[in-house]
């Protein structure tokens, strides 16, 4: 969840070196282009209180998007965030925890009203024009 130029790079040594435990990281870093000293320091980094926080709001973003199918934008579901945990999050920040998941509202299309023709909506002509 932190921000940073490589944070995907070093997640991706993290999960291939626990594949492959016998495949030095030296070798995946010298091959991703990234420093091995930046690894480590982002492997033994401490997770931040408001990581914690977004990683637990990200699931109920989630639980939210998937009990409404998927209808809810982020301003809607900053209120129904909100009125459940009895926070008062930023509509800002349930947008960007959206973004990085990847979540987006299913626009839903406009249905005109409209009347059926049919016979009963038409009158018998008065004037018997004919017009062929």
């Amino acid at each position: 969840m932190r921000q940073g130029r490589y944070l995907e790079v070093f997640q991706a040594i993290k999960d291939y070196h626990e594949e492959t435990p016998n495949f030095p990281i030296q070798t995946l870093c010298r091959i991703l282009k990234v420093s091995r000293s930046g690894y480590y320091k982002w492997l033994k980094h401490p997770e931040m209180p408001s990581e914690k926080v977004n990683k637990e709001l990200m699931a109920t973003i989630k639980s939210f998007h998937h009990r409404y199918n998927g209808i809810l934008g982020y301003r809607r579901m900053t209120a129904f965030v909100n009125r459940q945990l009895g926070t008062q999050y930023n509509k800002k920040r349930i947008r960007r925890l959206m973004h990085i998941l990847g979540i987006r509202s299913v626009i839903r299309r406009v249905r005109h009203a409209c009347t059926k023709s049919g016979d009963k909506y038409y009158e018998e002509t008065i004037l018997n024009r004919d017009f062929t």
